[in-house]
Protein backbone atom coordinates (compact mmCIF):
# COMPACT_ATOMS: atom_id res chain seq x y z
CA UNK A 1 0.00 0.00 0.00
CA UNK A 2 1.14 3.53 -0.69
CA UNK A 3 0.11 6.41 1.81
CA UNK A 4 -1.81 9.14 -0.11
CA UNK A 5 -0.66 13.34 1.39
CA UNK A 6 -2.57 15.95 1.72
CA UNK A 7 -5.88 14.04 3.18
CA UNK A 8 -6.29 16.79 5.66
CA UNK A 9 -5.10 19.86 2.90
CA UNK A 10 -5.88 20.74 0.19
CA UNK A 11 -3.32 19.67 -2.21
CA UNK A 12 -3.72 15.60 -3.70
CA UNK A 13 -1.14 13.73 -5.11
CA UNK A 14 -0.17 10.43 -5.23
CA UNK A 15 2.98 9.46 -3.41
CA UNK A 16 5.21 7.60 -6.15
CA UNK A 17 8.70 5.37 -5.67
CA UNK A 18 9.43 6.64 -1.67
CA UNK A 19 10.99 3.36 -0.34
CA UNK A 20 10.24 2.40 2.91
CA UNK A 21 11.85 0.28 5.63
CA UNK A 22 10.76 -3.41 6.35
CA UNK A 23 10.95 -3.58 9.71
CA UNK A 24 8.26 -0.70 10.77
CA UNK A 25 6.69 -0.28 7.85
CA UNK A 26 3.35 -2.15 8.86
CA UNK A 27 3.14 -0.62 11.52
CA UNK A 28 3.25 2.97 10.15
CA UNK A 29 0.99 2.14 7.32
CA UNK A 30 -1.60 1.05 10.26
CA UNK A 31 -0.99 4.59 12.31
CA UNK A 32 -1.29 6.59 8.91
CA UNK A 33 -4.37 4.84 8.27
CA UNK A 34 -5.73 5.90 11.75
CA UNK A 35 -4.43 9.21 11.28
CA UNK A 36 -6.26 9.91 7.82
CA UNK A 37 -9.37 8.45 9.03
CA UNK A 38 -9.60 10.94 12.59
CA UNK A 39 -8.70 13.61 10.18
CA UNK A 40 -11.32 13.42 7.92
CA UNK A 41 -13.38 12.99 11.33
CA UNK A 42 -12.17 16.56 12.12
CA UNK A 43 -10.30 14.96 15.28
CA UNK A 44 -6.76 16.54 14.68
CA UNK A 45 -5.97 16.36 18.30
CA UNK A 46 -6.12 12.61 17.98
CA UNK A 47 -4.76 12.51 14.66
CA UNK A 48 -1.40 14.31 15.05
CA UNK A 49 0.34 11.73 17.42
CA UNK A 50 -0.44 8.77 15.00
CA UNK A 51 1.26 11.39 12.07
CA UNK A 52 4.22 11.77 14.11
CA UNK A 53 4.61 7.93 15.42
CA UNK A 54 4.08 6.76 11.62
CA UNK A 55 6.68 9.35 10.59
CA UNK A 56 8.79 8.50 13.42
CA UNK A 57 8.52 4.98 11.76
CA UNK A 58 9.13 4.95 8.32
CA UNK A 59 9.47 8.59 7.16
CA UNK A 60 8.06 9.55 4.38
CA UNK A 61 7.13 13.20 2.86
CA UNK A 62 3.33 12.69 2.27
CA UNK A 63 2.85 12.24 6.00
CA UNK A 64 5.64 14.72 7.34
CA UNK A 65 2.91 17.02 5.37
CA UNK A 66 0.13 15.82 6.47
CA UNK A 67 1.64 16.17 10.48
CA UNK A 68 2.55 19.91 9.33
CA UNK A 69 -1.02 20.15 8.29
CA UNK A 70 -2.56 19.29 11.33
CA UNK A 71 -0.53 20.96 13.69
CA UNK A 72 -1.28 23.97 12.18
CA UNK A 73 -4.80 23.18 12.33
CA UNK A 74 -4.44 22.33 16.15
CA UNK A 75 -2.30 25.60 17.08
CA UNK A 76 0.82 24.10 17.24
CA UNK A 77 1.95 27.35 14.72
CA UNK A 78 5.66 26.40 15.72
CA UNK A 79 5.78 23.10 14.81
CA UNK A 80 3.58 22.83 11.76
CA UNK A 81 6.37 25.72 10.36
CA UNK A 82 9.28 23.40 11.67
CA UNK A 83 7.51 20.47 9.22
CA UNK A 84 6.81 22.70 6.26
CA UNK A 85 10.20 23.66 5.96
CA UNK A 86 11.78 20.44 6.38
CA UNK A 87 9.08 19.22 3.95
CA UNK A 88 9.72 21.87 1.41
CA UNK A 89 13.85 20.79 1.88
CA UNK A 90 13.62 17.29 1.51
CA UNK A 91 10.98 17.84 -1.70
CA UNK A 92 13.20 20.40 -3.48
CA UNK A 93 16.24 17.86 -2.93
CA UNK A 94 14.17 15.30 -4.95
CA UNK A 95 12.47 17.56 -7.62
CA UNK A 96 9.49 16.90 -6.21
CA UNK A 97 6.32 18.72 -6.99
CA UNK A 98 5.49 19.10 -3.56
CA UNK A 99 8.20 21.61 -2.38
CA UNK A 100 5.65 25.02 -3.75
CA UNK A 101 2.81 23.95 -1.55
CA UNK A 102 5.21 23.27 1.36
CA UNK A 103 6.89 26.08 0.74
CA UNK A 104 3.76 28.87 0.55
CA UNK A 105 2.01 26.82 3.82
CA UNK A 106 5.99 27.78 5.60
CA UNK A 107 5.15 31.46 4.38
CA UNK A 108 1.98 32.22 5.47
CA UNK A 109 2.95 30.64 8.97
CA UNK A 110 5.68 32.31 9.52
CA UNK A 111 3.99 35.77 10.72
CA UNK A 112 2.25 34.03 13.33
CA UNK A 113 4.73 32.38 15.19
CA UNK A 114 5.46 33.22 18.95
CA UNK A 115 8.90 33.54 19.51
CA UNK A 116 11.06 33.01 22.80
CA UNK A 117 14.64 34.32 23.59
CA UNK A 118 16.51 33.28 26.94
CA UNK A 119 19.16 35.82 28.53
CA UNK A 120 21.05 33.92 31.01
CA UNK A 121 22.48 36.23 33.23
CA UNK A 122 25.42 33.80 34.35
CA UNK A 123 26.43 30.21 32.49
CA UNK A 124 27.96 28.32 34.95
CA UNK A 125 29.34 24.88 34.35
CA UNK A 126 27.28 22.31 34.05
CA UNK A 127 23.79 24.71 33.29
CA UNK A 128 21.22 22.79 31.52
CA UNK A 129 17.90 24.90 30.78
CA UNK A 130 14.50 22.59 29.51
CA UNK A 131 11.51 23.66 28.35
CA UNK A 132 9.03 21.88 28.58
CA UNK A 133 10.94 19.36 29.69
CA UNK A 134 12.80 19.30 26.60
CA UNK A 135 16.46 20.32 26.46
CA UNK A 136 17.02 23.50 25.15
CA UNK A 137 20.30 23.88 22.91
CA UNK A 138 22.90 26.29 24.56
CA UNK A 139 23.33 27.03 20.72
CA UNK A 140 20.04 28.69 21.00
CA UNK A 141 20.26 30.87 24.12
CA UNK A 142 20.47 34.45 23.43
CA UNK A 143 18.23 33.60 20.12
CA UNK A 144 14.47 34.19 18.83
CA UNK A 145 13.38 30.39 18.85
CA UNK A 146 9.93 29.98 17.46
CA UNK A 147 7.58 28.02 19.28
CA UNK A 148 4.35 26.99 20.04
CA UNK A 149 2.01 29.57 21.54
CA UNK A 150 0.66 28.37 25.02
CA UNK A 151 1.97 27.75 28.38
CA UNK A 152 5.20 26.29 28.77
CA UNK A 153 7.77 25.73 32.11
CA UNK A 154 11.13 26.84 31.58
CA UNK A 155 13.71 25.60 33.94
CA UNK A 156 17.56 25.90 35.20
CA UNK A 157 19.33 23.26 36.70
CA UNK A 158 23.36 23.24 37.42
CA UNK A 159 25.64 21.27 40.04
CA UNK A 160 25.98 22.73 43.37
CA UNK A 161 23.43 25.03 42.61
CA UNK A 162 19.39 25.72 43.20
CA UNK A 163 17.05 25.32 40.15
CA UNK A 164 14.78 27.83 39.21
CA UNK A 165 11.66 27.75 37.46
CA UNK A 166 9.33 29.74 35.24
CA UNK A 167 6.19 29.23 33.48
CA UNK A 168 5.55 31.71 31.05
CA UNK A 169 2.49 31.56 28.48
CA UNK A 170 2.55 33.33 25.10
CA UNK A 171 -0.06 34.11 22.14
CA UNK A 172 0.58 33.93 18.69
CA UNK A 173 2.94 36.02 17.17
CA UNK A 174 4.56 37.38 20.43
CA UNK A 175 8.03 37.65 21.26
CA UNK A 176 9.22 37.45 24.72
CA UNK A 177 12.30 37.46 25.89
CA UNK A 178 13.07 35.49 29.46
CA UNK A 179 16.21 36.14 31.76
CA UNK A 180 17.60 33.25 33.49
CA UNK A 181 19.28 34.69 36.18
CA UNK A 182 21.98 33.26 37.82
CA UNK A 183 21.25 30.02 40.55
CA UNK A 184 22.10 30.19 43.87
CA UNK A 185 24.73 28.19 45.35
CA UNK A 186 23.13 25.24 46.65
CA UNK A 187 22.77 24.41 50.43
CA UNK A 188 25.33 22.01 50.84
CA UNK A 189 27.93 24.33 48.87
CA UNK A 190 27.73 26.71 51.37
CA UNK A 191 24.68 28.80 50.18
CA UNK A 192 23.81 31.33 52.69
CA UNK A 193 19.77 30.80 51.30
CA UNK A 194 18.63 27.16 50.99
CA UNK A 195 15.76 26.95 48.85
CA UNK A 196 15.21 27.14 44.77
CA UNK A 197 15.27 30.17 42.93
CA UNK A 198 12.14 30.14 41.51
CA UNK A 199 9.64 32.42 39.64
CA UNK A 200 6.46 31.33 39.77
CA UNK A 201 4.59 34.23 38.57
CA UNK A 202 3.69 33.20 34.97
CA UNK A 203 4.90 36.53 32.22
CA UNK A 204 5.95 38.81 35.91
CA UNK A 205 9.33 40.58 34.72
CA UNK A 206 9.46 38.72 31.03
CA UNK A 207 10.15 41.62 28.56
CA UNK A 208 6.69 40.68 25.37
CA UNK A 209 6.30 42.54 22.40
CA UNK A 210 3.42 41.67 20.12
Amino acid sequence: MRRVAWVTGVLVVLMVGEARAQGDSAAAQVLWDEAKTLAQAGDFEAACPKFAESQALDPQLGTLLNLADCYARIGKLASAWARFVEARELAEARGDARADEARQRAEELEPQLSRLRLTVADPVDGLVITRNGEPVRQALWGSEVPVDPGEMVLRAEAPGHESWERSVTLDSAELAEVIVPALAASADDGGDEPGPAKATGGNQGMIIAG
